[in-house]
């Protein structure tokens, strides 16, 4: 229509006036919080604008996906994401990451995305719908606190983050790639290999601002969007109210409020899957045949995210295939070739982060699966070996009780595996209503086949949050039909799941606690930001001294630690599954002398010493294998004479290259 090609003039006129807003409010609430959180929340608006901008542009070849405005929304903001993931690295690789290139890309994109969201409208539809209806009891109770424990997510977002996977990984290589203005594989870091469609975008924001808030909010904001997608899932399978009941559902399940505050990947790896799963209902179940093409780019997004996207896309294809011998045998042969089909996309929109491994290390899923694939052989010349555990199990037995051990013994699938009792109180009823609506034998198959995978790989649920935002869409449908076929089963159903809803939100603030305990930090009610952090990182009073007393040019080797985030300078570091670099080196150089060399070679002008953290990984990783007696003796010879502390805390210690006369001489040395 010719009016979309014009800016929305209520869309703008309510930017103009929040702005007028926020200078009049300033000057009446100096809250310092108040003010982060603003600033935080506009510069992800400004990157989800602009990837919306370009999933508009991505999505224009599907025009039928727009149809309806809130599946719209969803696959063209989800599209953008993506794509501005593998533009980042891109724009990555060729060493570009720079301020004066990436300004006027992305707000030329978030114009174009401007002009073409509608939100105002969607918005005013929204609310014009939530107006006409009448609740029940059981909506209002699930509705009013999924949105208190989003508020709640919100403000613990806000906290620095301090999760071990963010400050090594996650967090980590993005800060390094924006220091560094490229995007490249370290041989001494494993984790540089995976694929990593959420660090890019964690990486342009770093880039693009300073602050963590902004990386907290982004991934907080996938977050809203896989809540978005739960909630077009469940309009498919029944109405608006359904809609809005499964994304409360999805919202108190604590699994995705405590992966919602901490920057990593799962709600990404889940926002994508979903997208999948929804574009593929349209394709298989409506006969829209334009929409096989995006489940298999959105496919291709969540291979891209993380290694278990390709279990998800697996599971899609045989549980598509199960229904279509269901229903028509070997007739059904051209919907076998449009699975195919969507998985040669899905692969090839994965192909960067594949297609890398496979030419520098000659396996494609590289540091995974190196008892199939050589697996680096060039790398392992070097003696610079990969240790990734094991997981998966094969017993029958646990298969079968795992629901119920998900359910009341999460520490057993490892962080962020809490899910509360909805689904196990809802999967009999799934199961039952399974001939309601024709989505959800395909959500049950799905996540059959995704389950069966899962377990027999790495059974850590926060990777099943995908599965478990289709089973919250099911679960809504089962939840609004059932009071009509049985009225007496629903209440009783309806009376339980009400009573499990403070439950679900005080197992989320109780491992927020364990985890972070950064309420009171947001709040203003307790210690400040740094006493913050010195509480929970034991490195972080080290990251600090580096950055405010040594040169710009200082080059730290990491002894005993894995963690660099919060420390602005170049460093060189090992993953826990590499063998640290002062083994290597110190077994390479044969001698003291010869390791001395190594890291004057290195140009290494500091070491940061971890000694708890070291003996952690000692115990548990191949980190600190020596070889040999004569590399473990020029280890601690240089440690002993060839090093002077500058820095001494209760465990951490920071050290300069050259002897330390008077500090050996009295017994201070560490």
């Amino acid at each position: 229509m010719k009016g979309e090609r014009l800016f929305p003039s209520r869309l703008a006129a309510g930017l103009v006036l929040s702005w007028i807003g926020i200078v009049a409010v300033r000057a009446l609430v100096p809250d310092p919080l108040f003010w982060t959180a603003l600033h935080a929340s506009l510069q992800a608006g400004f990157l989800l604008l602009a990837a919306f901008g370009l999933g508009v542009i991505c999505l224009a070849p599907f025009p039928k996906l727009s149809n309806d405005r809130w599946e719209g929304l969803f696959f063209r903001a989800t599209a953008g994401l993506g794509a501005v993931a593998l533009l980042t690295l891109g724009i990555g690789w060729a060493g570009l990451l720079r301020e004066e290139i990436l300004w006027p890309l992305l707000a030329g994109l978030a114009v174009w995305g401007g002009r073409r969201i509608w939100l105002d409208r969607i918005l005013q539809a929204a609310v014009r719908s939530a107006r006409s209806r009448r609740y029940s009891f059981l909506e209002v109770v699930l509705l009013g606190s999924a949105a208190a424990a989003m508020g709640l997510y919100f403000l613990t977002a806000l906290a620095p983050p301090t999760f071990f996977d963010s400050m090594v990984y996650h967090l980590a290589l993005p800060d390094r790639f924006a220091r560094a203005g490229r995007i490249a594989v370290d041989p001494d870091f494993a984790f540089s290999y995976f694929p990593m469609n959420m660090e890019m975008l964690y990486t342009l924001g770093r880039v693009l601002f300073t602050g963590h808030q902004v990386l907290n909010l982004l991934n907080f904001s996938v977050g809203i969007l896989l809540l978005l997608g739960t909630a077009c899932l469940g309009r498919r399978i029944g109405d608006s109210r359904t809609g809005l009941l499964a994304a409360a559902v999805l919202a108190l399940t604590p699994c995705l409020g405590l992966l919602a505050v901490v920057p990593k990947n799962d709600l990404a790896l889940a926002l994508f899957e979903l997208a999948a799963f929804i574009a593929w209902c349209r394709w298989f179940l409506d006969g829209d045949r334009s929409a096989l093409l995006p489940a298999g780019i959105f496919a291709g997004f969540a291979c891209g995210t993380k290694y278990a996207g390709i279990y998800f896309l697996v599971a899609l294809g045989l549980a598509t295939a199960v229904l279509a011998l269901r229903r028509g045998g070997l007739k059904r042969l051209p919907v076998f070739q449009s699975i195919f089909l969507a998985g040669i996309l899905a692969l090839a929109i994965f192909s960067p982060w594949w297609g890398r491994n496979l030419v520098l290390t000659g396996n494609p899923v590289y540091p995974t699966l190196q008892g199939l694939f050589p697996s680096g052989e060039h790398l392992n010349r070097q003696g610079n070996r990969i240790s990734i555990e094991k997981g998966g199990r094969t017993d029958l037995g646990g298969l079968l009780r795992a629901p119920w051990d998900m359910t009341f013994h999460p520490a057993e699938f490892r962080f962020f595996s809490q899910i509360g009792p909805f689904y196990l109180a809802l999967l009999l009823p799934l199961i039952y209503s399974s001939r309601l609506r024709r989505e959800i034998p395909l959500i049950l198959f799905t996540a059959l086949f995704a389950f069966l995978f899962w377990w027999v790989t790495r059974p850590n649920t926060r990777y099943l949050l995908g599965i478990l935002a289709l089973l919250a869409a099911g679960s809504a449908g089962v939840l609004l039909r059932l009071p009509a076929r049985n009225r007496a089963w629903g209440a009783v159903l309806g009376g339980f799941l009400i009573l499990l809803v403070p439950l679900n939100l005080v197992t989320y603030l109780s491992v927020e606690r364990v985890l972070f305990d950064s309420l009171g930090l947001v709040l203003g009610t307790g210690e400040d930001r740094n006493t913050y952090l010195a509480r929970r990182l034991d490195y972080y009073p080290a990251a600090r001294f580096i950055n405010d007393s040594l040169p710009g040019d200082a080059r730290i080797l990491m002894v005993g630690e894995t963690r660099t985030y919060y420390i602005d300078r170049e460093v060189r570091v090992s993953s826990a599954h590499n063998r640290s670099l002062a083994v290597r080196w110190a077994e390479e150089g044969k001698n003291a002398r010869g390791f001395l060399e190594i890291l004057r070679r290195e140009g290494i002008t500091h070491l940061l010493v971890n000694r708890r953290e070291g003996k952690r990984l000692a115990a548990g990783y191949a980190y600190f294998n020596f070889p040999d007696r004569e590399s473990r003796a020029a280890f601690a010879t240089v440690m002993r004479e060839e090093t002077c502390p500058v820095y001494s805390g209760s465990e951490v210690s920071i050290l300069t290259l050259g002897p330390c006369v008077q500090a050996a001489r009295s017994g201070e040395h560490p």
